[in-house]
């Protein structure tokens, strides 16, 4: 599983991944190879955001595994708890739960942990996940100048006798 160092260095390179392909304003001023170093290159980036992407949400998908099981077993561990007669004997609800959370304390920090380490994951999957829909509309918008620029390049015959006349 990731740990915070881990995440740490795969935002930074998510980071270097987002802003490695800088799209031009005016894709008149490309040739066509340009174009194709600009899409090889984005196609690079998504490909490595793809994997920093599944291997984000196997990461998420493991501690969420692990925060179940842990609640799985303090959930047991606390009904067991609250079924003795030591417990059942408290008055109120509060004075139960809170006498059964003071001697499952370890477990309880544990299945706490998990629940941090879950919402941490979770959390980086959502900026994964928001780095690879940037990285596609980039792709998306240079495909449309590709599409701009040729059909600036391949007018139509009719059209260019057209502007041979006038």
């Amino acid at each position: 599983m990731l740990l915070a160092d881990n995440y740490s260095k795969n935002l930074n390179e998510i980071e270097m991944l987002k802003n490695a392909v800088k799209l031009d304003r005016d894709p008149l001023v490309n040739s066509m190879s340009h174009f194709n170093e600009k899409l090889a290159e984005l196609d690079a980036c998504r490909e490595r955001m793809s994997s920093l992407s599944m291997e984000a949400n196997w990461n998420r998908n493991q501690y969420e595994d692990v925060k179940e099981s842990l609640q799985t077993e303090y959930e047991i561990k606390s009904g067991a708890l609250l079924l003795t007669d030591e417990i059942s004997k408290l008055k109120s609800a509060d004075l139960r739960e809170a006498k059964v959370r003071g001697l499952l304390i370890d477990d309880y920090h544990k299945l706490k942990d998990a629940e941090r380490n879950l919402r941490a994951a979770e959390t980086y999957c959502k900026m994964v996940g928001s780095a690879e829909k940037m990285l596609s509309g980039k792709h998306d918008t240079l495909v449309e100048q590709i599409k701009q620029v040729d059909r600036m390049l391949h007018v139509d015959p009719n059209a260019k006798q057209y502007l041979r006349t006038k």
